[in-house]
């Protein structure tokens, strides 16, 4: 995807995350569905058959380091899963040609993403800053069984958590529900080669900021940004939920968000979503082998 189609994808999630500007999000979303598929047929006409296996860009990261094949591929069996499975609610072409046997792939690229659950668990501390809640720990781990449950009955057999939230008593409520469920942590990457102040995550801080930077830069103000370096040992009676009142100077966030920047939020989104593909294939894979 460049540039353009990823700022006009940015746009979409933006408008159709309000009903007052939805229908002009679904307008922009039809328009650049019609210019993905114009490049589509404009490659597919006019590439000699050698481009469409040929590796474009060799070691490259995300989507440069896949064939003109693949990135098709890709392409439709997504509208395969949109059209059929959840708007038309029939059988997908993928399914009713047969091309699982046909290709002779032992997976199934049938899945759905969920909408995010928009409350967890946070520091009691932050009670004091006006605009932030939490839920009980309980309360979580119910919601994510209560869902999946049901879910299970529809025919869904497995199901991937992704978190990028590290109150570790958050972590705890979505841990080890089920064999069929998994949890994966986004943010545990290496981050020392990326950042110049922190070499580890910490909230609203070089790393976090960078990644918002990357995906809602609309929406970051730099010029709020403050340093909050408080150390571990003193911080870790509140991060356990020991301590309730705030630390000293502290105003939601640790770390270094003034070193934020874009290219470093564009690293880390790639970093995790490389991570995240790997895990989540170990973990369906002795499906695929049944």
């Amino acid at each position: 995807m460049n540039k353009e189609w990823s700022d006009k994808n940015k746009q979409i999630q933006i408008l159709l995350g309000k009903e007052t500007t939805y229908r002009d999000g679904i307008e922009l979303l039809i328009k650049l569905r019609e210019e993905l598929f114009e490049q589509v047929t404009q490659i597919v006409k006019g590439y000699p058959d050698e481009a469409f296996y040929q590796m474009p860009f060799a070691k490259a990261k995300g989507y440069h380091s896949k064939t003109l094949s693949y990135s098709i591929w890709h392409i439709f069996r997504i509208e395969d899963i949109v059209a059929h499975t959840l708007i038309a609610g029939d059988e997908q072409i993928f399914m009713a040609g047969d091309y699982q046997k046909k290709i002779g792939s032992p997976i199934i690229t049938n899945a759905l993403v969920a909408p995010t659950i928009n409350y967890g668990v946070n520091l009691p501390c932050d009670v004091h800053l006006a605009g932030t809640t939490s839920i009980k720990p309980e309360t979580l781990r119910e919601i994510i069984v209560s869902i999946t449950d049901w879910w299970r009955q529809q025919g869904f057999n497995h199901f991937l958590l992704l978190t990028y939230h590290g109150d570790p008593f958050h972590i705890q409520a979505m841990e080890k529900i089920s064999d069929d469920i998994k949890l994966y942590e986004v943010y545990e990457i290496e981050y020392s080669d990326i950042l110049e102040k922190q070499s580890t995550i910490r909230h609203a801080c070089e790393a976090e900021t960078s990644v918002a930077l990357s995906l809602y830069p609309e929406k970051v103000k730099m010029e709020s940004a403050r340093e909050y370096a408080l150390q571990f040992e003193d911080f870790k009676k509140y991060l356990f939920h020991e301590e309730n009142n705030l630390p000293e100077g502290y105003a939601g966030n640790l770390g270094y968000p003034a070193f934020a920047a874009k290219d470093k939020g564009n690293i880390i989104i790639d970093r995790m979503i490389d991570r995240m593909l790997n895990e989540c294939h170990d973990f369906l894979k002795p499906s695929f082998l049944k």
